[in-house]
This record gives C-alpha cells, sequence and structure tokens, in this order.
C-alpha cells in the first residue's frame, strides 16, 4: 500500500495530471482542425480517390498523436515509480509490482497494444527500474 501512496503522491507533487489534460486539450483541439480541413477540402474535391487520402491522413494523425500522448503518460509513470522505490525502498517496490503482475488476468500484450495503453505492463517497469538501479549504482561506483 505504502509504495502505491508514494507512486501517486509523485503524480500529484509533480501535478501529472494537469500536464495530461493540457496536452489531451491540445491533441483535441488539433484533432477537431484536421478533421474540419478534412471535411473542408473533402468538399471541394471532385476527385473521390483525394478525399480517401485525406480520410487515411486524418486517421493517421490522430493514431500518431495519440502515440505521443500516450509515450509522455508512460514516461510519467516510469518517473512515479522511481520515486516510490526510494521512498518505501526498491524490494518494497518491487515486491508491490510482482503482486500486480500477478493479479493482472492477461499479463501478455502484444507490442503494438502496449504502446497504446497509459500503463506500462508491470514487467517492462520492472526492467525499467532494474536498468535505473544498475546506472545509478554505476555512477556512485565511478564518483568513488
Amino acid at each position: 500500500m505504502k509504495a502505491v501512496m508514494a507512486h501517486e503522491m509523485w503524480h500529484i507533487l509533480k501535478r501529472h495530471g494537469a500536464y495530461d489534460a493540457m496536452i489531451y486539450e491540445r491533441m483535441d483541439a488539433t484533432l477537431h482542425i484536421l478533421l474540419f480541413a478534412t471535411l473542408m477540402l473533402g468538399a471541394f474535391l471532385w476527385e473521390r480517390w483525394l478525399s480517401v487520402l485525406l480520410v487515411a491522413v486524418l486517421l493517421s494523425s490522430v493514431y500518431l498523436l495519440k502515440f505521443f500522448y500516450l509515450w509522455f503518460v508512460r514516461r510519467t509513470e516510469y518517473s512515479a515509480d522511481k520515486y516510490a522505490a526510494t521512498v518505501v525502498g526498491p524490494m518494497v517496490f518491487v515486491r508491490a509490482l510482482v503482486k500486480l503482475l500477478k493479479a493482472n488476468n492477461n499479463p501478455r500484450v502484444s507490442w503494438l497494444k502496449e504502446y497504446f495503453e497509459p500503463h506500462p505492463r508491470p514487467a517492462r517497469r520492472l526492467r525499467y527500474l532494474r536498468r535505473w538501479r544498475d546506472e545509478k549504482r554505476k555512477i556512485a561506483g565511478n564518483t568513488s
């Protein structure tokens, strides 16, 4: 419970929710502009293939914007994980992630679907924390 509280406290302290909302609002406005532009251009174009191309570009833009938004959200999750591991101790946090992994009914997610999820899988979070710990040890060893 302490690990989860520390993780969520980091989101609050760093105002991740506010940044998420700001990015989401800008993304939403951008999508509406793209949709409006596509509809307006499509109304003036007599060539059907060009209208189809514009719709394809719009849909691609939607997924590209969503991909970058979720990339940002996953980065905030990793930073909250690091904070929680620092506060409660790495092993306590790892045990919390392992419990989350065991509680997850579908731990295997396709690599493509994973990039459109806001939270990284627990196994990926564990690997990230392991790399972070190793980097910290390496830096601490170089400064001695």
